[in-house]
């Protein structure tokens, strides 16, 4: 990695040293301790909870061989600290003077919308490797620069953790950068700096109220991927992929400058579309007609929603004029994604963990397996704490209008507690229990520990349990508590110790 001089990178800036020298070689910047390595500078830059100066020991302890604040601070540990003025104004500065803009070098394609972002990146990211080219993978799952995998913090890393993945991507060969760009990272303008090459919208649906109040501005925090930050890219050519079903696809068409290319799952109006399509637990099967040539793709993913993703990927392919060979073998060997109807061996009917967590993602999913349950399909879910409580009944009746039998549980409460939430989704299953006049067996059980082996335990031939909410997700969070939890791993327990009496 490069490095630069306290002194070489603060020229130009308000500075006042409070203690050790300023001829320091740094290697890296982080805002986070967490991403702190040996040799960092680590910003300790008031967040919207909490300080960054309360993290000061922590980032020295992992390496950090300077700290740079806005106000003075009572050093701690063998470092420099430097005080500089507008340090939070002056990030983005900061970082392009060290680091440079290595988007400039890359082809960066961007990901939006409220479901698929992951599965989508997953797919590109493998058609480009197919390609014969290292590439970057940021994801909510994980990050994946150049085949080295690391934990994936936020689904779009803060600004300082986009810049130092950028910077690693490029020395190490990396020719492109497939990223998802969440809503809240756009409203945060994390991404703002970066040139790309490709924008993507999967579709659209609500989430993440609690953070932009009204439906109209998370769309609009989306929409400005493309009327700004793709728009007004300095790359020479760019290209707008987008989901012609969505009914708000023509909100998010870019202005001049900028290719616009759609798909559809079965609009012959759309560039690339699908037909001859077939389901089942063991994949999908598809012919996909594009511009100049039918594709016949298989693939190990379950469901309708995953064929938009599937087709998602094949129009990136064909929009950056990619070997045909290449594309269809990114589809064929892309094994599932971590935590996305991913299957969970059981002795008896099946399980799949999802991360569904919102009321269109659940209807997704429960639409794809309803498809191919010849059983009951069982659902286990709950809802976030201190989130947007709105869609809470909204995925209750979802939950109730697809499921024979429902367990209500917890998702990650936060500071809330788990049986206020589990009343908001109580309301909406039994307002679908009237309107369908449908008898629904519905479960409560607050304990998801105990409420996964309860599940597991009803399960006859034939039947499927979906565990939705968590997906990937390692960790429970209880008030203050952040504690080791994977839904996968919970039925693998379940299941051990149940043995022989197991239904």
């Amino acid at each position: 990695m490069k490095s630069k001089k306290i002194a070489d990178l603060l020229d130009g800036f308000e500075y006042a040293l409070i203690r050790g020298s300023l001829n320091v070689e740094i290697s890296g910047i982080a805002t986070h301790s967490e991403m702190v390595r040996k040799g960092d500078v680590f910003l300790a830059l008031k967040g919207e909870n909490t300080h960054g100066a309360k993290f000061i020991t922590s980032a020295i302890n992992r390496g950090a061989v300077a700290v740079f604040c806005e106000e003075v601070v009572e050093p701690a540990g063998e470092v420099t600290f430097v005080k500089v003025k507008n340090l939070k104004d002056n990030l983005l500065s900061l970082l392009m003077k060290f680091y440079g803009n290595p988007s400039e070098d890359l082809l960066v394609t961007g990901i939006t919308g409220t479901n698929g972002k992951t599965t989508t990146a997953f797919l590109i990211h493998n058609i480009n490797a197919q390609c014969g080219d290292k590439g970057v993978l940021i994801s909510s799952v994980e990050v994946s620069i150049g085949g080295e995998k690391q934990s994936a913090l936020l689904t779009t890393p803060d600004m300082a953790d986009l810049f130092r993945i950028f910077s690693e991507g490029k020395e190490k060969g990396c020719k492109n950068v497939v990223m998802e760009v969440t809503s809240i990272g756009l409203e945060k303008r994390r991404c703002d700096w970066v040139n790309f090459d490709a924008g993507i919208f999967t579709n659209i649906t609500r989430d993440h109220l609690d953070f932009h109040r009204t439906f109209e501005a998370y769309k609009n925090a989306k929409v400005r991927f493309f009327k700004e930050l793709l728009q007004w890219s300095k790359k020479k050519r760019k290209v707008a992929i987008l989901n012609r079903d969505d009914p708000l696809w023509k909100d998010f068409i870019p202005g001049e400058g900028v290719e616009t290319f759609t798909f559809s799952l079965s609009d012959p109006s759309a560039d690339v579309w699908a037909e001859k399509k077939s389901f089942s637990e063991s994949g999908i099967t598809a012919e996909i007609k594009t511009p100049d040539r039918t594709l016949k793709v298989k693939s190990r993913f379950i469901g309708e929603h995953n064929l938009s993703n599937i087709l998602c990927a094949v129009t990136y392919g064909i929009s950056m004029k990619l070997p045909v060979t290449s594309i269809l073998k990114g589809i064929e060997t892309m094994k599932l994604v971590p935590g996305r109807l991913e299957k969970v061996d059981v002795p008896v009917g099946s399980v799949f963990v999802d991360y569904a967590h919102t009321p269109d993602a659940l209807l997704r999913v429960l639409k794809a397996l309803k498809e191919i349950t010849k059983g009951r399909l069982i659902v286990l879910f709950g809802c976030g704490g201190d989130r947007d409580r709105g869609k809470r009944p909204e995925m209750g009746k979802v939950a109730c209008s697809f499921g024979d039998m429902v367990f209500v549980t917890s998702d990650n409460p936060r500071t809330e507690e788990p049986l206020k939430i589990i009343e908001d989704i109580m309301r909406g299953v039994e307002e679908a229990k009237r309107e369908l006049k449908k008898d629904v067996i519905c479960v409560v059980e607050p304990d998801r520990r105990k409420a996964i082996r309860m599940a597991v335990s009803s399960l006859r031939e034939g039947d499927i349990l979906l565990i939705a909410g968590k997906g990937h997700e390692r960790y429970q969070i209880l008030k203050d508590r952040m504690i080791p939890f994977v839904d996968a791993e919970e039925v693998k327990k379940a299941v051990e110790e149940m043995g022989a009496s197991y239904a």
